[in-house]
């Protein structure tokens, strides 16, 4: 890859992972890279939009947490497969209720009290079970 900037070229560098940043073409080659992601997900559902990635699942037994972390350790495997990394300080996690307690934690992700979904097709509602 080079870069030019006004009339001057860099020297060229070999580009070995990623997207060219500024680029015309880089959205269209990160959603070329992208998009197989949904293929790794088996167990939950994914919602994809640009470069933000949601994945969520109902979560009433042990075995439905088991199934959701199987999809993360996947998402895991496909970002080494693709050299790209997950920024950590921005992935969150939302509890809708919990259910069972859990001894389980390997990272530690900011809990997000409420999200927006740039979903058109897409109603979410809470209930709220106030005693």
């Amino acid at each position: 890859m080079q870069v030019k900037v006004k009339l001057e070229f860099s020297n060229w560098a070999a580009v070995l992972s990623g997207v060219p940043q500024g680029s015309v073409l880089g959205p269209l080659l990160f959603l070329i890279l992208v998009n197989d992601l949904p293929l790794w997900i088996c167990n939950s559902l994914i919602l994809m939009f640009a470069d933000d990635t949601k994945v969520s699942r109902k979560i009433c037994n042990e075995n439905d947490g088991a199934l959701l972390q199987q999809d993360l350790d996947s998402l895991m495997e496909w970002s080494k497969k693709c050299h790209l990394d997950f920024n950590i300080e921005k992935c969150k996690i939302m509890r809708v209720k919990h259910i069972f307690q859990t001894d389980v934690d390997v990272v530690d992700l900011r809990a997000q009290a409420d999200e927006i979904y740039l979903c058109p097709h897409l109603t979410i509602t809470l209930i709220y079970n106030i005693l």
